[in-house]
């Protein structure tokens, strides 16, 4: 077949050049039935209708689906391969836009063919030319507004959609032009508007369809999100769809169907980077090291310099207990992210265990950098110091991490052996009724709406009762009202690390999540995956947030958060088993 068709295409290229248009026209519809995406085949049949039919307009669609989704350059490509014969046809254009000033079709088709070949400006000039012989062009008002975009004018190019929408509102491109600048601008309200408008004008496009299915998921909206994928996947399968499924699924923890999906994704596209590192990170977590280490390396192998593919490398190399692997793996990440605090302690805690001292400390004072108020990573250090014999560092570090926490036992017993003094001084000390002074006049200038003095006030208990969750939480509260979310964290943190029975501050905690960051977030829920059961045996947070997984703040953050358990801790780990447990509970 594929002979055959080359056949077709330079006999239909013959006839042309023979003068013989009629011939060339019958061969490439011949050529494109039976393989309707070639692309020469399109551009030369489009070619053939300029210069026989003055078909401009469907020259150019021709001309436009030959080189959709081609590899960038193609244009140039083609013209270079038929020079003389691009060149009869764009001159073919010029006259008629000559001949016929007021024509709006031919400008509209001179402006598109400069958008595929160049010059741009050209484009620009006979768009608005076409859209002031006829404002009802719709489409021609979408290319002049995404050609805007493309320069830099995105207010003019917003403003040409808008008036655009005015004369011609039923054009579904107009629409969904509207709704996906929106989207670009995180104004969800108005893309969905636009969007759905243009889903009822044309319920068979695919990319309104992935956009709809995309923000829907975004939103939590499940149903509607899974009605557009799945549509989709009966009418345009592609890995997106797929991708779009799996995060479905993973969401209401289908976690088999989101797995098959990523895998479908990955058949489909097999250099897809998304859905690679998506079907590694999924594979780890659902234990299948092999699947999980093979799909991310060839992740990697397609888009290097991802920090957090090889730290999902180091963890699955340590669920197969390699720690030299684990530790290139996690050097590799730290040489992409220096600053990754959790990478620096988790490769400083396997090299303490091979007895390699001086690097593990390095890294501990880095990740002390952002995570001073961690107690364990404190004690780790001081560790480190005492094995390589400074024992003034070991006793500072320690000192200084009692004071912020002065009911750890740990911190108590191993300041103890380096210096008794400390603790015996820090116990002896009285400080509530301080505490309650400062307290009392925090709430009250609460009550009044004094903001910054409050936080002076809650800045006072904590220098004398660093551990007093509610100056803690306050100060938190205080931060978020700024909209200084790193340091809330922090505070919220500290707050729920000091008493975890007050379960409702977690809320506050997912609530802030939700505004930050993806990767901050994430970071944020590694802290909270690691310091909480060190100061709570039980595991009621998990039972808690199990019960709130409706509520859009936790729901959004619940699968990451799972992600933190299942990396932090084995799976013989009561807490995560607990989370097993409530999973399989819930599916009773």
């Amino acid at each position: 077949m594929s002979d055959n068709i080359t056949n077709m295409f330079e006999a239909a290229v013959a006839k042309d050049k023979s003068g013989e248009g009629t011939e060339a026209m019958r061969l490439l519809d011949a050529l494109l039935e039976y393989q309707p995406g070639h692309r020469l085949g399109l551009f030369y049949r489009g070619g053939v209708k300029i210069r026989y039919r003055k078909d401009v307009d469907g020259a150019l669609k021709d001309w436009e689906s030959a080189f959709e989704g081609a590899p960038a350059g193609a244009p140039t490509r083609v013209k270079g391969l038929y020079p003389l014969f691009l060149e009869s046809c764009l001159e073919r254009l010029i006259n008629l836009t000559s001949q016929e000033p007021d024509n709006a079709v031919y400008h509209s088709g001179f402006a598109r063919a400069s958008l595929i070949f160049g010059p741009p400006e050209l484009g620009d000039r006979h768009l608005r030319r076409a859209l002031q012989l006829d404002p009802t062009r719709g489409i021609d008002g979408v290319r002049l507004a995404e050609l805007l975009c493309k320069q830099g004018k995105k207010d003019e190019g917003l403003k040409t959609l808008q008036k655009q929408l005015e004369s011609s509102p039923e054009v579904a491109e107009v629409q969904a032009s509207l709704g996906l600048y929106y989207r670009s601008e995180a104004m969800t309200a108005q893309a969905l508007r636009h969007l759905e408008v243009a889903a009822t004008l044309t319920p068979r496009n695919v990319a309104i369809r992935q956009a709809l299915g995309e923000i829907y998921l975004a939103q939590g909206r499940m149903d509607q999100a899974e009605s557009h994928f799945k549509f989709l996947l009966t009418n345009a399968p592609s890995a997106a769809v797929h991708l779009g499924l799996a995060e479905c699924d993973k969401q209401q923890f289908r976690y088999d169907e989101a797995m098959e999906n990523h895998k479908k994704a990955v058949q489909l596209e097999p250099h897809n980077f998304q859905a690679l590192s998506e079907l590694g990170a999924l594979a780890l977590q659902m234990g299948d090291l092999d699947l999980g280490i093979s799909s991310l390396k060839n992740a990697l192998s397609i888009e290097r310099g991802h920090p957090e593919i090889q730290g999902l490398l180091a963890k699955a190399a340590l669920q197969k207990g390699d720690k030299q692997e684990a530790v290139s793996a996690l050097r590799l990440q730290l040489q992409l992210d220096p600053n990754d605090a959790f990478a620096s302690y988790t490769l400083a805690a396997l090299l303490r265990s091979m007895g390699i001292y001086q690097e593990a400390r390095d890294l501990l004072l880095t990740a002390m950098q952002t995570r001073s108020s961690d107690v364990q990573l404190c004690l780790d250090l001081a560790d480190c110091h005492v094995e390589l014999g400074c024992m003034q560092e070991a006793t500072e570090v320690l000192r200084e991490a009692y004071q912020r926490n002065p009911t750890r036992e740990d911190l108590r017993a191993a300041l103890g052996q380096l210096d008794p003094n400390s603790v015996v001084v820090t116990e002896k000390k009285s400080t509530q009724p301080e505490v309650d002074e400062w307290l009392n006049l925090a709430r009250a200038h609460l009550h009044g709406g004094r903001s910054q003095e409050a936080f002076e006030s809650f800045r006072k208990v904590l220098q004398v009762s660093p551990q007093n969750s509610e100056a803690l939480a306050h100060i938190g509260r205080i931060y978020v009202s700024k909209k200084v979310y790193e340091p809330a964290c922090e505070f919220f943190l500290r707050s729920y690390s000091a008493d975890p029975t007050q379960l409702p501050l977690l809320l506050e905690l997912f609530d802030l999540l939700n505004q930050m960051v993806g990767k901050q977030a994430y970071a944020v829920l590694d802290q909270l995956a690691r310091c909480l059961p060190q100061n709570m045996q039980q595991v009621a947070w998990l039972d808690y947030l199990w019960r709130n997984r409706q509520s859009p703040g936790v729901g959004k953050l619940l699968s990451p958060l799972i992600d933190a358990i299942k990396k932090t801790y084995p799976p013989d780990h009561p807490v995560a088993q607990q989370w097993v447990g409530l999973q399989m509970a819930s599916q009773k």
